[in-house]
């Protein structure tokens, strides 16, 4: 049995804001969108992480939800869609193969679970932006920083459902790492087992 260990990115709202871009509340890193200028540091970031031997970067959809979008002036359909071609536009540019993982974050703040919506309205907003990944064409959905258990297992339950490879983060005290099966031609395998350890913040692809 082969196995590779694939290097994920690093954050990418905490980069956006090193660099300069305005990453203030209510749209954090999707800030990034707003201007001509935020775009092309978002496009660097990701372009920086793959220099660096990243194998998977993902996409800046921290916060494009309808959820946190609504009366901003935003479509998060739109923004998503954008937030994927970016990240494809860095791969490209990079001239290496890299994976884009879609990212799917808590509909509210990630340090208030009291904030979780309803079961119902969480159902409604993550089947959306992920559909909307789905359609920009990401190669897994990576679901991160996920407040309650409750929220995860709906966004869990639906992206596993879109049949692309979901690896999810183990976050019991030990760390140990979480192991999840798949069965998806990706990229050459008909079969797969990824493992995520949250401590090195890697993912393992197992053969």
């Amino acid at each position: 049995m082969n196995s590779k260990l694939l290097l994920l990115d690093g954050a990418t709202g905490t980069e956006l804001n090193r660099r300069g871009v305005d990453t203030g509340l209510p749209l954090w890193s999707a800030n990034a969108f707003t201007t001509d200028a935020g775009l092309n540091v978002l496009r660097q970031v990701h372009l920086d992480y793959l220099n660096a031997g990243a194998d998977i970067i993902t996409t800046n959809t921290f916060r494009t939800n309808r959820r946190v979008l609504a009366g901003k002036g935003f479509s998060a359909h739109e923004l998503t869609l954008r937030a994927v071609a970016t990240s494809r536009e860095s791969v490209a540019e990079s001239g290496k193969p890299a994976i884009v993982a879609g990212s799917l974050s808590s509909l509210e703040d990630c340090y208030r679970p009291d904030l979780v919506p309803p079961a119902d309205e969480c159902l409604d907003k993550h089947s959306d932006r992920i559909h909307h990944l789905v359609e920009g064409g990401v190669d897994l959905l990576l679901i991160e920083t996920m407040n309650s258990i409750r929220e995860a297992v709906i966004a869990a339950k639906i992206a596993t459902a879109t049949g692309l490879p979901t690896p999810l983060p183990n976050h019991s005290p030990s760390y140990a790492p979480s192991v999840v099966k798949i069965s998806r031609s990706w990229p050459t395998a008909t079969s797969a087992t990824w493992t995520m350890n949250k401590a090195s913040g890697a993912a393992t692809r197992v053969f």
